[in-house]
C-alpha cells in the first residue's frame, strides 16, 4: 500500500465536494457552506425571506490545513485535482457566478497551502471513464463497481477525517444513501489523476 501520496480531487461548485486517496482509503467531505438569510421579491414583488448558501472559505482553509499537515507529517505528497469548467450560457448569470466564484475559491485555498494542483476539464476524466454524454447518476454507478472491494471492507468513509492519520476509517455506512454524483465526480477526478498521472501542476 502506497502512503506516499495523498490525491486529492474536487468538484468545486457549492454542492461539490472534495476527496482524498490515500493509500486504500476514500475520503470524501462535502464542500462547506454558510447559510445565511436574506430577503428578496417574490413573483408577486413582495419581500420574502430566503436562506442564502455561501462558501465558508474559514472551514475551507482549515480543512485543507489539516490535511496538509497530516501529509507533512507522514512525508507524503499532497497533489489536487481541480475540476475546471468553463461558463454555459443557459445556466443564467447568477448560476455562473456562483460557479466561477467557487473555481477561484478553491484556486486561492490551494495557493494559501502551496498545495500543487491540476486543472482537469470534464471531458477529460468523464472521456477516460467512458462517462461521456451519460447522466450524473453514471458516475455514482462508476464508483461502486471500481471500488467495490473497498466498500464491502468498508474503506470508504463520507465526510471522513485524515486528521487521525488512519489510512482507513473503517467505519460502516449506506453507501446507497451518501454517497451522491457530487462525492462521485470527486472522487474519479482523484482516480483520474492518480491513474493518469500528474501534468502542468500549477
Amino acid at each position: 500500500m502506497n502512503i506516499n501520496k495523498i490525491y486529492m480531487g474536487i468538484d468545486p461548485g457549492l454542492s461539490g465536494a472534495c476527496v482524498y486517496l490515500w493509500g486504500n482509503g476514500v475520503y470524501v467531505f462535502q464542500t462547506p457552506i454558510l447559510i445565511t438569510k436574506k430577503f428578496k421579491k417574490n413573483k408577486k414583488k413582495k419581500m420574502v425571506q430566503v436562506n442564502h448558501r455561501e462558501y465558508d472559505i474559514r472551514a475551507l482553509l482549515d480543512r485543507l490545513e489539516d490535511i496538509h499537515g497530516v501529509a507533512r507529517s507522514f512525508k507524503a505528497t499532497l497533489i489536487a485535482g481541480l475540476e475546471s469548467v468553463h461558463a454555459f450560457p443557459k445556466q443564467g448569470s447568477v448560476s455562473n457566478f456562483s460557479f466561477g466564484k467557487g473555481y477561484g475559491t478553491w484556486i486561492t485555498a490551494l495557493e494559501s497551502q502551496k498545495i500543487s494542483y491540476q486543472l482537469i476539464t470534464p471531458q477529460k476524466w468523464k472521456k477516460y471513464f467512458g462517462l461521456i454524454g451519460c447522466e450524473k447518476n453514471a458516475a455514482v454507478e462508476k464508483v461502486k463497481k471500481l471500488f467495490a472491494s473497498s466498500l464491502e471492507k468498508n474503506m470508504v468513509s463520507i465526510y471522513g477525517d485524515l486528521s487521525s492519520g488512519e489510512t482507513s476509517l473503517g467505519v460502516n455506512m449506506d453507501i446507497d444513501r451518501r454517497l451522491n454524483h457530487n462525492h462521485a465526480d470527486a472522487i474519479l477526478i482523484a482516480l483520474y489523476l492518480k491513474q493518469v498521472g500528474e501534468k502542468n501542476l500549477c
